[in-house]
């Protein structure tokens, strides 16, 4: 496929899927407002770095575990307090 075409695909599957879901949670106010654009770039960058942490992983169940609740706790972060709203 190469990494130009790869790339091409990941940008109109992958992405997408991704900046939607954080839209929808922007929109219901559920995280504080951010940059929608950037927010996604930063989200899926976290997301194909963990998933080439668990693809490179002699044990790929751990890792994954690993990946998932980095992930999470990551998300967590702009998830609005019951303080601030």
């Amino acid at each position: 496929m190469g990494w130009e075409r790869w790339r091409e695909s990941e940008e109109r599957h992958s992405f997408g899927v991704v900046r939607g879901a954080l839209q929808v949670l922007l929109d219901s106010g559920e995280i504080d407002p951010l940059p929608a654009d950037e927010l996604a770039r930063v989200v899926f960058g976290a997301l194909t770095a963990g998933a080439m942490v668990i693809a490179g992983a002699s044990d790929q169940q751990r890792a994954s575990a690993d990946v998932a609740t980095v992930v999470e706790r990551m998300l967590l972060g702009p998830r609005r307090s019951a303080v601030s709203g």
